[in-house]
């Protein structure tokens, strides 16, 4: 059950959230959960916290009832929605760039970032991962990273950042995969150099 002061209000928070029932206001119906999120400003908690307790009373015993950081709880929401947009829309447009029609490149990469993102759900995140720094290809990593070089440097630089944090929260081995991509940078930084030094 999601809930909001309005009804529109708790439609469009279910349709980000992807799964709840709308509900607007709080009401007894909530005590049907057995945990409940409090997604509010830290300044309004005590106040949902206190007409929590006037519904509940005792009924809220052996109920989960916890808040994340406001601005905590919003930044993971724009990581898992906004951002993935941008990324999908990037992936999208470096398709463009090679010819493909928008309907057709979304066609080749969305049923990818949906069996990624069921994996994700049902097995985990390490077991869905995937590409090439999952397998450990440094050689393919290192092409991904200068294949949008005709693109604007916006895509080259989240490629290398999202790879980075491919490794800090997916790899086994953290380290031996940012050593690995650290080197890739370095070559790519005297890549880079050179060719400048030689204009």
């Amino acid at each position: 059950m999601v809930v909001t002061p309005s009804e529109p209000s708790a439609r469009r928070a279910v349709r980000f959230i992807g799964d709840g029932k709308a509900c607007a206001g709080m009401t007894r119906r909530i005590l049907a959960s057995r945990v409940i999120l409090i997604a509010t400003p830290d300044d309004e908690i005590a106040v949902v916290a206190q007409e929590l307790a006037r519904i509940g009373e005792e009924e809220l015993r052996g109920r989960v009832v916890l808040h994340t950081s406001g601005a905590m709880y919003h930044t993971a929401a724009a990581m898992a929605a906004g951002h993935v947009l941008a990324v999908e829309e990037a992936a999208t447009q470096l398709l463009l760039s090679l010819g493909m029609r928008r309907s057709e490149a979304v066609r080749a990469l969305l049923p990818l970032t949906r069996q990624v993102l069921e994996n994700f759900e049902t097995s985990g995140p390490c077991a869905a991962w995937t590409g090439p720094l999952f397998r450990g290809n440094y050689k393919v990593a290192r092409a991904h990273l200068e294949a949008p070089q005709e693109s604007p440097e916006e895509f080259a630089q989240a490629y290398e950042a999202l790879s980075h944090l491919a490794a800090r929260v997916l790899a086994k081995d953290p380290a031996g995969v940012l050593a690995e991509l650290e080197k890739t940078s370095v070559e790519k930084k005297l890549k880079a150099k050179a060719i400048g030094g030689k204009g």
